[in-house]
């Protein structure tokens, strides 16, 4: 999604002009969005959630097949009611710099994609004013990304617990068309669901204390959007048919890490 990044500098980019893109066609090639902790109940309902094992925070599925979001459009049009704050977020991002003292926690800055279409626009308004301030518009989405980056770090202290508990477990995802296998995600973790009900009552109330009871059973709701939605609708064999099955297979030990 992101083609280059640049530093955002009001210095040096004062007579930048900014305009909300009316299409999706920047993300067409995403497979996965990471998610919030704080997003994943409205998540759940239109996309699968799974946990990358090249990442901290969870990610919704957008597709099965490397280059290829099912939930745009040729158009560019996003087929969910629910767009991931990550994908909102673009063309920004927050990076993560070294911190001026050894110990510290590193500080966050801003940097932009510049060809990002919503720099092209010809009715674009700045991004800053004379004075080198951000403007009230420019300053809604500078929060917005400064709020991604405060819960990101929350929702990765989550799932590391999550992944503590041991009810992570490796799975890839395998859609079938009759005897042929048409498509396969691997390095992806989820939820065990024999180990979530063989849990003590003092481990299941220590999860319940911590926030995540809430985060494993939106999680694991999601998963029905495998057999549903823009997923299904770009691969038929996951429907509900007698001839065609989707399954969680865990007998590649092979697993190859998908990340966005």
């Amino acid at each position: 999604m992101y083609q280059t990044l640049v530093p955002l500098k009001a210095s040096e980019h004062r007579g930048l002009s900014f305009s909300p893109c009316a299409h999706y066609q920047f993300a067409a090639a995403e497979v996965v969005a990471p998610i919030l902790i704080e997003e994943i109940v409205d998540v759940a309902h239109e996309y699968p959630i799974v946990f990358p094992l090249s990442s901290r925070q969870p990610v919704a599925l957008l597709g099965l097949q490397r280059g290829r979001n099912v939930y745009v459009t040729s158009t560019g049009e996003w087929l969910a009611h629910y767009i991931p704050l990550s994908i909102r977020n673009y063309p920004l991002v927050s990076r993560s710099i070294k911190s001026s003292s050894e110990g510290q926690p590193p500080s966050y800055a801003v940097f932009f994609d510049p060809t990002a279409p919503h720099f092209s626009a010809a009715d674009g308004a700045l991004c800053f004013t004379p004075e080198g301030e951000p403007t009230s518009a420019f300053q809604r989405r500078l929060n917005q990304l400064q709020y991604y980056q405060q819960k990101a770090l929350n929702t990765e202290l989550l799932v590391d617990r999550l992944a503590e508990s041991g009810l992570l477990v490796h799975r890839t995802v395998t859609i079938h068309d009759g005897n042929t296998s048409t498509s396969q995600l691997t390095g992806v973790r989820v939820v065990d669901e024999e180990r979530l009900r063989e849990l003590s009552d003092s481990h299941f109330c220590a999860l319940r204390a911590s926030g995540l009871l809430p985060v494993i059973y939106a999680h694991l709701f999601s998963l029905v959007n495998l057999r549903r939605g823009p997923l299904a609708g770009c691969y038929p064999q996951s429907h509900f048919q007698a001839e065609a099955r989707t399954s969680w297979d865990s007998s590649d030990d092979s697993l190859t890490n998908w990340s966005s």
